[in-house]
């Protein structure tokens, strides 16, 4: 009996290295992302979401990328107009209940992203 065992803990052993020990893997990337980008009552943190966005959509980006977020979360945008655009993302949604992020895009004179100011917001019926 235990060689069987000895034979197992290697065996299990082996499969943990070469599987890069994924079935002891812990994936909190969700968590971390949501304590950093919301407050602890469950708010959005505006600052750290506008420091978040402008890192990912970065001056000289093509305002296309903040549509199609927007229309990938349900939300709704306006076309460029006067150096600037809007768009809504909603992030919560229960029955009588919206929150949702509010972009404000001003734009460069060829027309991509400037920068982004964000704002959360909620509806109610």
């Amino acid at each position: 009996m235990p060689k069987a065992f000895a034979t197992l803990a290697l065996l299990l052993a082996s499969s943990a290295v070469l599987s890069g020990c994924g079935f002891l893997a812990v994936d909190n990337r969700d968590k971390i992302a949501r304590s950093i980008l919301t407050h602890p009552g469950g708010g959005a943190n505006e600052a750290a979401l506008q420091a978040a966005f402008n890192t990912r959509y970065p001056s000289g980006t093509d305002p296309k990328e903040l549509r199609e977020l927007s229309s990938r979360f349900g939300g709704t945008y306006t076309e460029p107009s006067n150096g600037a655009m809007n768009c809504t993302v909603p992030t919560y949604s229960a029955f009588c209940l919206d929150f949702y992020l509010r972009l404000t895009i001003s734009l460069n004179p060829d027309s991509t992203v400037k920068a982004i100011e964000v704002r959360s917001g909620d509806n109610t019926c």
